[in-house]
């Protein structure tokens, strides 16, 4: 979801400390916009166990644990209301165990039965993603100079679908649900009202109309592409979520549930991965990103043990081999992180860009490979 990153680099750099009181959420994102893509009652500010053979029941009844890697090895679908039998069987060569479905408003509801039906015979999780493309959405552009931004005015309205869609899917086998998309970037939502959504959601689902007291309710992935940040550390996104737990919202949650109205954090820590022509590691702020951007923050506010959820990160080198090698890196770096659970590699295909690990004609690139490679490698099988 990162189009031409290198040419807006310098530009989106010096803009960072200019525009984000604009907004109050500035956005260094550089999505194209033609694409888009948990327990009810714990008290997260207690400390949950990562150690190795340690679990904690933040989910309820269902057995995903801060420390569970079971699930980890993700990716996003070409298409989320159609998969192709190449697609799931190249899913089952390199061990896909989970998936990020859009669910977007433009398509049926049976369609995408369909493919959380083939899932879940095919032993893979899905986690749906639910944003402006889910609804009847509303914006209005704001141009910080390189591009729209598409701030968003509705966004309370994307409840009354939810309402109908987590009971719907609940049936069909959808555990987890992602509340908006890079929501500090080029998909806007101020951080007020984000908190007002994700809270009005969390209470419904968990609490008063109890849609699926079972569900996974994540955090809409923070855009925290590295754009030349000491560290990889976005500062823009830092702000933001800091901006977030302020809120007056988030605020009356926490002190009506004594908890945070998420179940897990997410994430696009972008371009904190690099290597040279040798493939030497030029780069590996991965680790520092998500610290910098999310966990020193949510440690102030008792979430320093809250799971995270690489939901989207991709390379978009041309170069097969080196693309391959980045993908390497981010996978092993993010598995030996024991919050990160999740790793959704962007994407399997997608036009026009080299973040997709096949070619236009389905072919496989190295990166595909890779990916089967490092499974083996992390999991011993």
């Amino acid at each position: 979801m990162k189009s031409n990153i290198k040419i807006k680099l310098i530009l989106l750099t010096a803009l960072t400390v200019i525009f984000f009181n604009f907004t109050g959420c500035k956005t260094t994102n550089t999505t194209n916009p033609n694409d888009t893509e948990s327990g009810a009652s714990k008290n997260m500010s207690e400390p949950i166990q990562t150690t190795a053979g340690q679990t904690a029941d933040i989910f309820g009844p269902r057995t995903i644990t801060a420390d569970d890697k079971s699930y980890f090895f993700g990716i996003s679908p070409t298409d989320s209301n159609y998969i192709s039998d190449d697609e799931w069987a190249n899913y089952k060569l390199i061990g896909i165990k989970s998936l990020r479905i859009h669910l977007q408003a433009s398509h049926s509801w049976d369609d995408y039965d369909k493919v959380v039906q083939r899932a879940a015979k095919e032993g893979i999780e899905v986690m749906m993603l639910v944003s402006y493309e889910s609804y009847a959405s509303k914006s209005e552009s704001i141009d910080l100079g390189w591009g729209p931004i598409m701030h968003f005015t509705n966004s309370l309205d994307l409840i009354d679908v939810l309402a109908q869609a987590i009971p719907h899917f609940k049936d069909e086998g959808v555990t987890a649900w992602e509340i908006w998309n890079e929501e500090d970037g080029m998909w806007n939502l101020t951080p007020d009202e984000y908190a007002a959504l994700i809270t009005q959601v969390y209470e419904r689902c968990k609490y008063t109309d109890k849609w699926d007291e079972d569900a996974v309710i994540v955090f809409g992935g923070l855009d925290a592409v590295n754009v030349g940040f000491p560290q990889g550390i976005n500062g823009t996104a830092q702000q933001w979520l800091a901006k977030f737990y302020k809120t007056d919202a988030y605020t009356a949650f926490k002190a009506k549930y004594n908890r945070s109205p998420f179940d897990v954090m997410a994430i696009h820590p972008y371009n904190t991965v690099d290597v040279d022509t040798n493939l030497d590691v030029t780069e590996n702020d991965l680790e520092s990103a998500i610290k910098g951007v999310a966990l020193n923050t949510m440690r102030k506010y008792g979430d320093e043990n809250m799971p995270v959820w690489l939901t989207e990160l991709g390379d978009q080198n041309a170069d097969d081999v080196k693309n391959a090698k980045i993908l390497e890196l981010y996978m092993k770096t993010a598995y030996d992180i024991p919050q990160i659970t999740r790793f959704h590699w962007f994407k399997y295909y997608y036009a026009g860009s080299n973040y997709s690990i096949v070619k236009p004609d389905g072919t496989p690139r190295q990166s595909l490979y890779s990916y089967e490679q490092v499974v083996k490698d992390l999991t011993g099988k």
